[in-house]
């Protein structure tokens, strides 16, 4: 019998196995889900002179697992705020954002933040009786960093509720991140102990690392401030007792603001410092709770839309201009976007703060804005809905919440403002020449393009990780916010509108106020739209392919119906594959649009249909909707987009070829030859750039022309450039390329690293415009050479070596030089830490340039547009810029008055005729003043006033001329000592979105080796800063 039982089980195992499986497959996950419930009420005073924060906290919190816990922990998020602590550690070890990383690094000078612990305990209730009898049950407690560990002496059953009760001191640091104490203003976000959450996962204790945001336990917040009465509050939940201080501060809206302010000032009294005021809010079903108070808040209130939630915005009263009225107005806009294309919102009110520390932050109920922007309203609304109701573990899996705002975001303004994304009424410029004929971006390919230049970098990551494992800042807010936001384009760009927006309702219905993950977001997805997604999510998630359809083939036939058969051959050049939508555009303008859904793991496919009317172009996702790497194969024939080439503005679409085009001449003085020409540059993204140009001269009858441009391949060699030239210029005819990679250690995070290797060739020159230059044009001339440069922040670095290549070139030499230069700022005066656009402080600058060479070269020597001028003023560099190659189109004067900076950087020597140098240690030194002319709402005019210093030793050697009149080099070097000094004013503004620059220098004293002179009147000018 017993073996009878034994075969039975061993055959219906697998069977009961099977159910098992089957039935969680169909299993609903809400079918065994569970949430802990933590209430907190706390009384809390502020101690503004010492910025302090007094705390007691009663907790309740229910064990709703079927798990009994012997220990809890608690958040102590302030701690992290300490020089080393795993946050500071991290900061320092190059992980995390730039901006954040400067104070740890300058060791949290006044920065430090801390929560002292003075009395916890935990307990039960004795049995049968209310909270007045406990039972203690904490056995001992630690703190390490910012997590706090509490072992029990009996574990919490299910279902049981125990109290824990806290006294404790937060020493508000000044603000690094999301909180604390920035120019009279408390923001004060994560500030009390806070529980960790127990969920199916097990506890989330992790400490506060330099990437990540938070995760919380639903419950209610009872919160009694004590704070001084000359502050206004805004916090979490509504109202209950006290006074927030809102109506003595109301704004008349009615009346124009400056005017309401003046009124308001001329009767404002401030309050003793002994006076306090009491306030309490409540809180309900929320997991976080943050508040924000100043001695400068304005408020104004309103209503949503549909009438139920109550608006409040709270702002600075030096920042009112940018914030009255139009703040609420977008607050209420905002809310109602989210409540018709996510849901009802679940709270009874909703604050916008003005957080005068730049950035934003998202609570329930309340968000902290460093601006006025309609998008980081929207945005920060958004993760109310998506982290405060919704609420994912931002640590773990930040893509929940990010990329779901970003996507909503940039889906509101595009569909509020056109595709650009933006309100230009808000910008200056957009009214008038030029930018009004100009196109605007299209934000959505903006976005795209961001992430293809991380997804080719080499250092893409999986979107799907904890935010501290990504490796640097860069690389979470591509992972947390870019690329997940592309993804949801991308799947309502096959599902539609309708659809994704109703899928969304029911992900946001089903999960409203509870906690979610990946799976349960995917699960909701599918479970409304009744389609399997992981071939959809998988490659985007939890991989790095990427998509690139290109359309291999296109063949179209007239069949005897006459309708036009087409053979479409479909290619994937990636590995992330997708569904495409195929328009076909007929020759009448009209156009036929399907999908191609054959898409599942296919490198190859032919699609075929038929039309009615004669298809003249085939295109692969026509909306550029999907981040697909490359859309120039994805059509039979790319749209064109020709514009006249305006300095300072840019076009880079996605499904376009943009060619520009402008006019260029050069203008012989000596033969009153005109040479009128075009310029055309044909560019495409990040991959290529072509620009082709040529003149004809009116009297001489020569054409001159240019041809140069770039590559990237877009699947390999990745941050990888090459290059190529060749031109026939005024003077001289060149050919050469150059390959380029750019390096990091960390991306976008520690010093790039460049390094280049090409080669130039000069086989021909014309005397009579080379030499004015400083050109040798007696003979051929043939350099290869390699280069590295890297910069660390105000010092940068540059290693050059370079070397004739014999066969092709008549000179012989070898040639390594390093140049540096440092550059430091800083601010004279007071900053204006709430309206730095009124800032009009002077700033001091400090510039420093040394540069060290050497050229080994034969009896020949070396050319003079290879060798080191004393002043600067490099041939190769002069070719470049065709009012020099012109000589100012006959003004001598001024051309041998124009200082080209580089080499030696000898200002002062400029149009003296000095020889060049084989060796040379240079130096240059300037030391600035500039203050900003132009009123706030005008573009910038800066005017600044330079002393400078510039200074070396340079080494050469004498000509002799031989028997037969060659002009040969002896061995002896003669050394010179050479400096001059001055002073110089420089201007900087811009006209017509134009950059203007000016400088003119005044190097009145010059020493040549033998005397030292000076010389009022000796000046130059240039358009290009002298370092």
């Amino acid at each position: 019998m017993h073996c009878f039982n034994t075969y039975i089980k061993s055959f219906l195992y697998p069977f009961f196995l099977l159910f098992i499986l089957f039935d969680r497959s169909l299993a609903d996950p809400l079918d065994d889900y569970w949430q802990q419930r933590v209430d907190y009420e706390m009384d809390i005073t502020l101690h503004d002179s010492i910025r302090q924060i007094a705390g007691t906290t009663m907790i309740k919190y229910t064990n709703h697992s079927p798990d009994s816990l012997d220990r809890i922990y608690m958040h102590l998020y302030p701690n992290a705020f300490q020089i080393g602590s795993v946050k500071y550690r991290e900061y320092i070890g190059l992980a995390g954002r730039i901006s954040r990383a400067k104070y740890f690094k300058d060791r949290l000078e006044a920065h430090e933040s801390k929560i002292d612990v003075h009395e916890f305990s935990v307990a039960l209730p004795k049995e049968g009786s209310s909270w007045i009898h406990k039972t203690p049950i904490l056995s001992d407690y630690k703190i390490d960093d910012t997590i706090l560990e509490a072992r029990l002496l009996k574990k919490i059953a299910p279902g049981q509720t125990v109290r824990i009760d806290l006294d404790w001191t937060h020493h508000v640091g000044e603000m690094v991140e999301r909180a604390g104490y920035y120019a009279g203003q408390y923001n004060m976000a994560q500030w009390y102990p806070k529980m960790v959450v127990y969920d199916q996962e097990g506890w989330h204790a992790d400490v506060f690392h330099a990437e990540g945001e938070f995760y919380g336990e639903f419950g209610d917040f009872k919160v009694e401030f004590d704070i001084p009465s000359s502050f206004i509050i805004a916090a979490s939940g509504v109202v209950t007792a006290g006074d927030p201080g809102w109506s003595d501060v109301k704004v008349d809206t009615s009346i124009d603001y400056n005017v309401w302010l003046d009124i308001y000032n001329s009767t404002l009294s401030k309050p003793s410092e002994d006076v306090r005021r009491t306030v309490t809010f409540f809180a309900e079903n929320v997991h976080d709770f943050a508040w924000v108070a100043s001695e400068d808040f304005l408020y104004e209130g309103g209503v949503s839309i549909d009438g139920e939630t109550d608006v409040h915005v709270l702002y600075d009263k030096e920042r009112g201009d940018e914030w009255t009225k139009v703040v609420l107005e977008r607050s209420i806009n905002a809310l109602d976007w989210l409540e018709k294309k996510f849901g009802n919102y679940s709270y009874p009110q909703i604050t916008t703060t003005d957080r005068i520390k730049s950035g934003g932050m998202e609570y329930p109920m309340l968000v902290m804005n460093g601006r006025d922007s309609e998008g980081l309203i929207v945005h920060e609304y958004g993760h109310i809905y998506f982290y405060g109701i919704i609420a994912n573990d931002e640590v773990d899996e930040a893509w929940l919440d990010e990329g779901l705002t970003t996507n909503q975001t940039t889906d509101y303004m595009m569909k509020r403002y056109g595709d650009h994304g933006f309100d230009t009424d808000l910008y200056d410029g957009y009214d008038r020449f030029p930018k009004k004929f100009w196109p605007l971006e299209n934000d959505l390919h903006s976005d795209q393009w961001r992430a293809i230049r991380f997804m080719r970098s080499g250092h893409d990551e999986n979107i799907s990780r904890p935010s501290y494992l990504f490796n640097n800042g860069y690389a979470y807010s591509n992972n947390a916010y870019t690329k997940p936001s592309l993804m949801l384009f991308e799947l309502k760009y096959f599902l539609g509108d309708s659809l994704y927006y109703a899928a969304m309702q029911h992900y946001y219905t089903k999960w409203n106020l509870k906690h979610v993950n990946e799976i349960r977001f995917i699960d909701s997805i599918e479970e409304f739209v009744g389609q399997e997604l992981d071939w959809f999510f998988e490659p985007w998630l939890h991989t790095t392919r990427h998509l690139d359809y290109e359309i291999s083939s296109f063949k179209r036939s007239l069949n005897e119906d006459n309708n036009w058969d087409i053979e479409l051959g479909i290619s994937s050049k990636g590995t992330r594959f997708m569904p495409m939508l195929v328009e076909t555009v007929f020759d009448d303008g009209t156009n036929d649009r399907r999908w191609w859904w054959n898409h599942l793991w296919r490198f190859q496919d032919t699609l075929r249909y038929s039309v009615d009317k004669r298809p003249v172009r085939v295109t692969l996702d026509p909306d550029a909707q999907t981040v697909d790497l490359d859309l120039r194969n994805n059509t039979t024939r790319m749209k064109k987009r020709i514009m006249f080439d305006w300095p300072g503005l840019w076009y880079q679409p996605r499904d376009e070829m943009v060619y520009l085009w402008s006019p260029y001449f050069y203008y012989n003085a000596d033969e009153s030859d005109i040479a009128p020409g075009i310029n055309i540059d044909r560019n495409y993204g990040p991959y290529e750039s072509t620009t082709f140009r040529a003149n004809y001269a009116m009297e001489t009858q020569k054409l001159y022309w240019y041809l140069s441009g770039w590559r990237q391949s877009v699947h390999h060699f990745p941050r990888s450039t090459f290059y190529f030239w060749g031109f026939d210029r005024p003077g001289v005819r060149e050919f050469g390329s150059e390959i380029e990679k750019k390096w990091n250690r960390v991306y976008g995070r520690t010093p790039t690293h460049t390094f280049a290797a090409g080669f130039y060739v000069q086989p021909q020159y014309d005397a009579k415009r080379a030499e004015p230059l400083g050109y040798d044009p007696n003979g051929e001339l043939a350099v290869g050479y390699l280069n590295w440069d890297t910069r660390v922040g105000p010092l940068s670095f540059e290693l050059n070596g370079a070397t004739t290549i014999g066969p092709f070139s008549k000179w012989n030499f070898n040639r390594l030089t390093s140049t540096s230069t440092i550059k430091w700022k800083k601010v004279l005066g007071i900053e204006s830490k709430k309206r730095p656009d009124l800032d009009r402080n002077i700033t001091l600058h400090l510039k420093q340039r040394f540069i060290t060479g050497r050229i080994w070269a034969d009896e020949l020597g070396v050319p003079g547009q290879e060798g080191y001028n004393i002043e600067g003023n490099s041939s190769n560099d002069m070719l470049r810029k065709n009012y020099l190659v012109d000589r100012f189109y006959g003004m001598d004067s001024l051309f041998t008055h124009y200082h080209l900076p580089g080499e030696g950087n000898l200002r002062g020597f400029v149009g003296r005729g000095e020889r060049g140098a084989e060796s040379l240690i240079a130096s240059t030194s300037e030391v600035s003043i500039y203050k900003n002319l132009a009123r706030p709402d005008k573009p910038d005019i800066i005017f600044e006033l330079s002393a400078f210093f510039d200074g070396g030793i340079f080494w050469d050697r004498e000509k002799y001329r031989t028997f037969d009149l060659t002009a040969r080099l002896n061995d002896h070097f003669t050394k010179r000592t050479l400096a001059d000094a001055g002073l110089g004013i420089r201007l900087n503004t811009s006209l017509l979105e134009k950059d203007l620059f000016i400088r003119v220098d005044f190097p009145f004293y010059v020493y040549d080796g033998n005397d030292s002179k000076l010389n009022f009147n000796n000046w130059v000018f240039s358009f290009q800063r002298s370092i």
